[in-house]
């Protein structure tokens, strides 16, 4: 080995040789922002790839996808509190479409969780209401 930097390039080498049961490629790929998530998606589906966050040292609510990120908090918030109703009404939930492998969009979900929300709430209102007046 004539120089360190041989050396590092050399370790670096064999290090990644050691965690990878196959060669890799780093390639980098330019997609617009509205195709990226179908693009990620079907590349996902291979299970072949590994991302690496260009923005590291980016601030969170300084990157593009913030309002996004929020949105699924907000709905991950929301299916809390929809399964915690469900527990607590002794209430298993349905499996119905788990096998289906094509996921729908991320305004359809929002539509469909806020929905159910509603409805949820609607019900535990009407729930309380009824228990009222059955004990009067």
């Amino acid at each position: 080995i004539a120089s360190p930097s041989c050396a590092t390039a050399l370790c670096l080498a064999v290090m990644g040789d050691l965690w990878r049961s196959k060669k890799m490629s780093l390639v980098q790929l330019v997609v617009q922002n509205g195709a990226a998530h179908a693009v990620v998606s079907k590349l996902g589906e291979l299970g072949m790839m590994q991302l690496r966050d260009l923005n590291a040292g980016q601030s969170f609510f300084k990157r593009s996808f913030v309002d996004e990120v929020r949105e699924c908090d907000d709905l991950q918030r929301i299916l809390r509190s929809v399964e915690e109703q469900l527990v607590e009404a002794g209430i298993a939930p349905s499996s119905s479409g788990a096998t289906d492998p094509s996921l729908p969009s991320l305004d359809t979900v929002d539509a469909k969780l806020r929905a159910a929300e509603v409805e949820v709430e609607t019900l535990k209102a009407s729930q309380s209401l009824f228990e009222r007046n059955n004990n009067a």
